[in-house]
């Protein structure tokens, strides 16, 4: 069991070290605040993150039963990404900015909420995981799993802030 959660960590630290939108927000907030505000700012992070690993986790095994699925969910998926992609092209590539007001813990709840790639990483990832045997489809695994997404996610965050 140690080790579904070790490849999850893994696997989430190294794909969250490209920069994003929550990497450059943690930058900002370390850049400008104390550190007790990354540490929200990362946990409100990899708390969503744990959600969303789940959700994509429960997609995958729907996958793995039913292989006709992704057809339908490619249908559906390939209009959806388009649509996204014409609305980062027409904001010019810029993050969303959220008022200051807002606290820091609500910035990493409402900006890991928005990231629309999560859901499918982990989507394939889950998928190759349960292919390889690094992952068994139960709950208990599953939730070791999304533990390790979460942590991963946490740590490349707050090595984020600790760099600015």
């Amino acid at each position: 069991m140690i080790i579904t959660f070790l490849i999850a960590f893994t696997i989430s630290f190294l794909g969250s070290i490209p920069v994003g939108v929550l990497n450059l927000t943690i930058l900002d907030i370390g850049l400008r605040k104390q550190f007790h505000q990354v540490l929200l700012f990362a946990l409100a992070a990899a708390f969503i993150e744990y959600g969303q690993g789940f959700i994509a986790l429960k997609f995958s095994s729907l996958f793995h039963a039913n292989p006709n699925l992704e057809f339908y969910i490619d249908i559906i998926a390939i209009p959806v990404f388009f649509v996204l992609g014409i609305i980062y092209l027409r904001k010019h590539g810029k993050p969303p900015t959220l008022k200051n007001e807002i606290s820091d813990f609500k910035k990493g709840l409402l900006l890991s909420i928005v990231n629309p790639l999560a859901i499918p990483f982990w989507v394939i990832w889950g998928t190759i995981a349960n292919n390889k045997g690094w992952l068994i489809m139960e709950n208990v695994s599953i939730a070791l799993f999304t533990l390790g997404i979460s942590a991963g996610t946490f740590l490349t965050l707050i090595l984020y802030g600790i760099a600015a």
